[in-house]
């Protein structure tokens, strides 16, 4: 199902459960009663990330739930249109913890896998493009960046730490699989199999990021960090990415994965013959 495909099934799914408000109970002062009026009477489509920000931000107090959720198939829809920015960033957080104090709800009126669903489209189509930034030495001095030589960066990292941070560890943590293991500890494990080598190589960068740089938001898995350790596994990871490395224009991105990995340069050789 395509990220478009998903948004009309949670319009169509939602709008059979929440009818247009014609107010919202108890808005504070996170929103004047003209924005109010805005939101109120905008066409739901028309709406926008600036608009929608401040009640989403203070939502608990902003209107109920079935208020709120009326306007949850274009947020998740404006996540998938607008690019990394401040004001997509501020909303992708309280979006996803909007997502967790309903989930229950949603659950109980049979709304919580299309909702999922839409999730996991928009992160399969955004790990499904790959595209490394590199800025040498001059380029971070004419940024007032100082004591590096180069940093090299996916310009959608952002996008896939918050659903990350905000969405999947939280939901597949809770869920318990038979051998005691959550479906959290198993997400990179399915990932690294992804046949996709711009997929597999979105998770390299995470990789790198992880050991480099450290996350502040999440840390990879015990037991996937184990995996890594054996060459192996983490060879075949790098050769299902192999096929992406031509579009890669920064010279230190894949030598920085494979130092992570402890895979010695010449093996590349291997892998990309």
């Amino acid at each position: 199902m395509t990220v478009a495909e998903s948004i009309q099934q949670l319009y169509k799914l939602f709008d059979a459960k929440f009818p247009r408000p014609t107010h919202f109970d108890n808005p504070r002062c996170c929103v004047s009663k003209k924005d109010e009026l805005v939101i109120l009477q905008t066409p739901r489509e028309e709406l926008d990330e600036q608009t929608l920000y401040r009640p989403i931000e203070d939502y608990r107090c902003f209107g109920t739930m079935p208020q709120i959720s009326y306007y949850l198939p274009r947020l998740l829809e404006i996540l998938s249109e607008t690019e990394k920015g401040f004001m997509w960033g501020l909303l992708s957080i309280n979006f996803f913890c909007l997502l967790l104090d309903y989930q229950e709800g949603y659950k109980t009126l049979g709304l919580w896998d299309a909702v999922e669903n839409a999730i996991t489209s928009q992160f399969i189509e955004r790990t499904s493009k790959f595209n490394i930034v590199h800025l040498d030495e001059s380029a971070l001095k004419e940024l007032g960046w100082r004591g590096r030589r180069f940093y090299d960066y996916l310009p959608c990292a952002g996008f896939i730490d918050e659903f990350i941070s905000g969405f999947y560890r939280p939901v597949l943590s809770a869920r318990v699989c038979a051998d005691g293991t959550t479906e959290w500890d198993r997400f990179f494990h399915a990932w690294a199999l992804d046949e996709n080598p711009y997929s597999a190589a979105n998770l390299l960068d995470i990789i790198r990021r992880h050991f480099d740089e450290g996350m502040f938001d999440y840390a990879l898995p015990d037991s996937f960090v184990a995996r890594l350790s054996e060459r192996a596994y983490a060879l075949a990871l790098v050769q299902r990415a192999a096929p992406a490395f031509a579009s890669i224009e920064s010279p230190t991105w894949l030598t920085d994965v494979l130092d992570c990995l402890g895979i010695a340069p010449e093996l590349l050789v291997t892998v990309q013959g």
